[in-house]
């Protein structure tokens, strides 16, 4: 989520942040996910034995997830949200 945010505001895009998600949930909290399990469960797995787990499920909630923003910048929420947040700033 951090790595997503910080694409979003760098970029100003939805697409690279949406991109930036796959890449930080998908891949790098997957092999960060190794140790954790290596040592809770006790097992030795390959570092990227994870990583097509968290690659699906991160596909699914993005796909999920660009829905829904399309829809709320559809119906104009969207827009009002970012002017409340700014409006704070």
């Amino acid at each position: 989520a951090l790595l997503c945010g910080l694409a979003y505001r760098w970029t100003g895009k939805l697409t690279a942040a949406y991109a930036s998600e796959i890449i930080g949930t998908g891949i790098i909290g997957a092999m960060l996910c190794y140790p954790v399990a290596a040592i809770l469960m006790g097992k030795e797995v390959a570092l990227f034995f994870y990583v097509a787990p968290f690659l699906m499920s991160t596909l699914c909630g993005t796909a999920i997830a660009a829905i829904l923003i399309g829809v709320l910048c559809r119906s104009g929420a969207f827009g009002y949200l970012k002017r409340q947040v700014a409006a704070k700033e």
